[in-house]
């Protein structure tokens, strides 16, 4: 039994550990796109899409009862500091 509940927590650190990197090279390539385009663009487009498809992950871990609501809520902040309308 206690090698089961070690493995969960591994396997929990592990997936925490991937989600930040995601979030980490999304912050990389959001402020990046902001940073060589003016809004209007063609690039700002990309960085919708990019926000868009986060959106879709946010509601995938909402629904997985194993996330942590901490990083939901992190992430859902991040996503209304590039979300334009």
């Amino acid at each position: 039994m206690r090698q089961i509940a070690k493995k969960v927590r591994t396997n929990s650190r592990t997936r925490h550990r991937f989600v930040a990197f995601a979030i980490f090279l999304t912050l990389i390539s959001v402020s990046h796109l902001q940073a060589q385009v003016e809004p209007g663009s063609a690039a700002g487009s990309r960085t919708q899409e990019l926000v868009d498809h986060l959106k879709e992950l946010i509601r995938g871990a909402e629904r997985d009862q194993r996330s942590s609501p901490w990083l939901t809520k992190q992430l859902r902040e991040l996503v209304r500091r590039y979300d334009w309308p």
